[in-house]
């Protein structure tokens, strides 16, 4: 890939993030922390937290306008 081809890639990614609306997510708080989690699967805190924060991260990403009332039913049922 050239330097210019990739610049035209960086840009175009960069737009469709600004369409999305996924401008600032590097700072967003996950929905749901590691508290809710276990309160919601009625777990403990272990190995398993952190592919569930990713699924949060994930959904979050996805549904960017969703609530996190939203994300819990989401996960409970997924």
């Amino acid at each position: 890939m050239s330097y210019e081809e990739a610049l035209k890639f960086v840009s175009k990614m960069n737009m469709m993030i600004e369409e999305v609306g996924l401008t600032d997510f590097h700072k967003a708080k996950p929905f749901l922390d590691g508290k809710e989690i276990c309160q919601l699967y009625g777990i403990k805190p272990g190995k398993i937290m952190k592919p569930l924060m990713d699924e949060v991260m994930l959904f979050q990403i996805t549904f960017p306008k969703c609530s996190k009332d939203f994300c819990a039913e989401f996960m409970m049922k997924n």
